[in-house]
């Protein structure tokens, strides 16, 4: 699986097109969350289990709030997380009073971690200010009205304390109260990914929000340069 997906991954970097290299990842990334999802659909259905797997949504926003219209409101309609994962929960809220609010999501946020490409651009930095920041400020409400959400992380080089302590630091710098992120208990997994959580104290439900990072050890699998 791993050779088939660096292929796949090669092929999609080199690409000429104007994409960045993390939306080309996701776009490889897609295929194997839709690939794994059918899997799920099919041991589903053979085990006779009922209810639906949905299939992840790939760029785009927020669905409108009805019962909120306020400017700041339709502004974060329009932020969008890397992917959504959406599904209709039919007991959260009484049907009746609230018909939309049973419209769930799962918002998941994509960064590369590594080296920085650039003097002004430094991966593990951005993986804080423009990712992890996102479910907590009120500018975008990532996983709002939900307990948990999550980053992916794309490791391109570094060793993996190296990349906790950069993102660590950023954290610490940043104006929010975010909890640093521990080094996975089993350890690091080289050519694999690596799990990381931390909760969040956010000023709009659901708080505390529970934060899983996967990152995924892609050293070596693509040409990394812009």
């Amino acid at each position: 699986m791993r050779n088939e997906g660096t292929t796949r991954l090669k092929d999609e970097v080199s690409l000429p097109d104007k994409r960045s290299i993390e939306d080309k990842i996701s776009t490889v990334l897609n295929w194997y969350f839709i690939k794994a999802t059918r899997e799920l659909r099919r041991k589903r259905q053979n085990g006779k289990r009922r209810g639906p797997v949905t299939f992840p949504k790939s760029q785009i926003s927020k669905s409108p709030d009805p019962y909120d219209r306020s400017a700041v409101s339709v502004e974060r309609e329009r932020k969008i997380p890397d992917f959504k994962w959406g599904f209709a929960d039919h007991t959260a809220y009484d049907a009746q009073e609230y018909p939309f609010k049973g419209d769930r999501d799962f918002d998941i946020e994509c960064k590369r971690l590594g080296n920085p490409t650039s003097q002004s651009w430094k991966l593990n930095k951005q993986y804080v200010k423009d990712g992890i920041r996102r479910f907590v400020t009120n500018e975008h409400r990532y996983g709002e009205d939900e307990s948990s959400g999550a980053m992916i992380g794309y490791i391109e080089n570094m060793e993996f304390d190296s990349i906790l302590n950069e993102v660590n630091a950023a954290i610490t710098a940043n104006p929010e109260l975010i909890p640093l992120l521990s080094a996975p208990s089993e350890g690091w997994k080289k050519k694999a990914v690596s799990h990381l959580f931390h909760d969040l104290e956010r000023p709009f439900p659901v708080s505390p929000f529970h934060l899983w990072h996967f990152w995924i050890d892609l050293r070596g699998c693509y040409d990394q340069n812009d």
